[in-house]
C-alpha cells in the first residue's frame, strides 16, 4: 500500500544520506522506500493471513502381510493368499461365506459335528474354532474340538481342550455328568498318547466313575473299563515305558 509522507527529516554525511521517516509498528524489512526531489515514497508490504486449518484423510489400501508392499514379492504373496484360501475352502469352512444368521455358535457346533461324522476333521476343528471366537463359554464346542484334534492325532492341543470343557462345565450336576465323562475320557486319551499313562489312567477312572454313579447302562462304560485294564496292565508290563500303537476308545459327543 503506497503512501506519500512528508513529515521526515534528514542528514547528509560525507558517504551517505540519511533519512528519518515515522513509520511506527512496521517492521523494517516490509517497508520499501523511492524518492524524488518532492517526495519519499513508502511501500509498505503487509503479509498475507495465515491459512484457514484443515484436516487431510489418507486412506491405505487393505493389506493382509504387515510388512510394505514390494513390487517383488507381490507373485508371492498372491500365490500365498491364493492358498491360504484354497485351504480353507478344502477345509469345508470359510468365514465369509457364512449368512448372519450362520454366524451363529450353535449352528457352528452343529455343523462342525457334521463334519466330524463325515470325516472332515479339519473342517470340524475350523467350524468349533470360529464358534469359539463368537462365544467363548460353551463347554460343547471345546469338548467336540478335542475328539476333532484326537483324530487328528493332536494330542496336546486336545487335552487342553477336554480341560477347558471342564472348567467350563460347572457347577457340577447330575444333568452334566455326562458331558464331564466324555472330557475326561478325551483328556485321559490325549495323555496316554502322549506317553502319560499314570495322568491318563486317573481322567479314564474318574470318567468310567462318573458314569457308574449317573449312567450305568451307558454303552461306554465297558469300554472303558477294557481301556483301563488295558492301561493297568502295560503299566505293569513295561514299567514307564511309552506305547503308542494302540487305540483307546473314546466317548465322542
Amino acid at each position: 500500500m503506497p503512501i506519500i509522507v512528508k513529515d521526515y527529516s534528514w542528514r547528509q554525511t560525507d558517504s551517505a544520506v540519511i533519512i528519518r521517516v515515522p513509520c511506527s509498528k512496521e517492521l523494517s524489512r516490509n517497508v520499501d522506500f523511492i524518492t524524488s526531489n518532492c517526495y519519499i515514497k513508502v511501500n509498505i508490504w503487509k503479509p498475507p493471513p495465515p491459512r484457514a486449518p484443515g484436516s487431510i484423510q489418507i486412506k491405505f489400501s487393505p493389506r493382509v502381510f504387515p510388512t510394505p508392499t514390494r513390487e517383488s514379492m507381490a507373485v508371492e504373496e498372491e500365490e500365498w493368499l491364493c492358498k491360504q484360501a484354497e485351504a480353507r475352502r478344502v477345509a469345508g469352512f470359510e468365514d465369509s461365506d457364512l449368512s448372519l444368521e450362520e454366524k451363529d455358535p450353535m449352528w457352528l457346533k452343529e455343523k462342525g459335528d457334521s463334519f466330524f461324522k463325515l470325516g472332515n476333521y479339519h473342517g470340524a476343528i475350523a467350524a468349533y474354532t470360529h464358534g469359539i471366537k463368537l462365544s467363548g463359554k460353551m463347554p460343547a464346542l471345546y469338548s467336540n474340538r478335542a475328539s476333532a484334534h484326537i483324530a487328528l492325532g493332536n494330542f496336546f492341543k486336545a487335552a487342553e481342550d477336554a480341560s477347558m470343557a471342564l472348567e467350563l462345565t460347572t457347577p457340577h450336576t447330575a444333568s452334566n455328568a455326562l458331558a464331564r465323562a466324555r472330557c475326561h475320557s478325551k483328556r485321559g486319551a490325549a495323555l496316554w498318547k502322549l506317553g502319560l499313562l499314570d495322568k491318563g489312567l486317573v481322567e479314564l477312572c474318574a470318567a468310567r466313575d462318573l458314569l457308574k454313579i449317573h449312567d450305568k447302562s451307558n454303552c461306554d462304560l465297558g469300554s472303558l473299563e477294557n481301556d483301563i485294564e488295558s492301561i493297568k496292565l502295560k503299566m505293569k508290563k513295561c514299567g514307564s515305558e511309552e506305547s503308542n500303537e494302540e487305540d483307546l476308545s473314546l466317548i465322542n459327543g
